[in-house]
């Protein structure tokens, strides 16, 4: 599991933001944007860039967003 076992009210809020449109679509232009970038990729270290900048910034972007 990507994220750890919540209880009670906390994976109730989680799953609610998790379940939101905005949320949904910020992960889903990520994964868009990391498909992108890595078919786009001319050598090898250029994919590593793509999944810190798009795997993992841009996701946590999105589920930073969650709890603002």
């Amino acid at each position: 599991e990507i994220m750890p076992s919540l209880v009670g009210s906390e994976m109730c809020i989680r799953d609610r933001a998790m379940a939101e449109r905005e949320t949904r679509g910020c992960l889903n232009m990520a994964n868009l944007n990391l498909q992108q970038c890595v078919a786009a990729a001319n050598q090898q270290y250029e994919v590593p860039f793509c999944i810190g900048e798009h795997a993992l910034a841009d996701v946590g972007q999105c589920i930073g967003g969650v709890y603002q």
